[in-house]
């Protein structure tokens, strides 16, 4: 089983939950982008990917995380694609 999760305090609460029930063991998936803003259009293309990263690449410029989008330290597509 796999779980998906978008915040970093709901992977410890699902691990609390499978210690208490084993049949809802499995691996968990922090998705940490947040896809309620910016461009979605073929997300799960190369276009569409680099498409959201200059997006963000835009909005991030002159911010404390300027440069992140590039760094390898957040990349859904790479987690997501580890699962094909």
């Amino acid at each position: 089983m796999i779980h998906i999760v978008h915040n970093a305090a709901d992977v410890d609460v699902l691990q609390k939950a499978i210690e208490l029930d084993e049949t809802l063991a499995g691996e968990i998936i922090q998705i940490k982008d947040d896809y309620a803003v910016g461009p979605l259009l073929d997300i799960y293309t190369a276009e569409g990917i680099e498409a959201r990263k200059q997006w963000q690449r835009d909005v991030l410029v002159g911010s404390d995380h300027d440069g992140s989008v590039d760094s390898g330290e957040v990349d859904d597509a790479k987690t997501v694609g580890s699962f094909n």
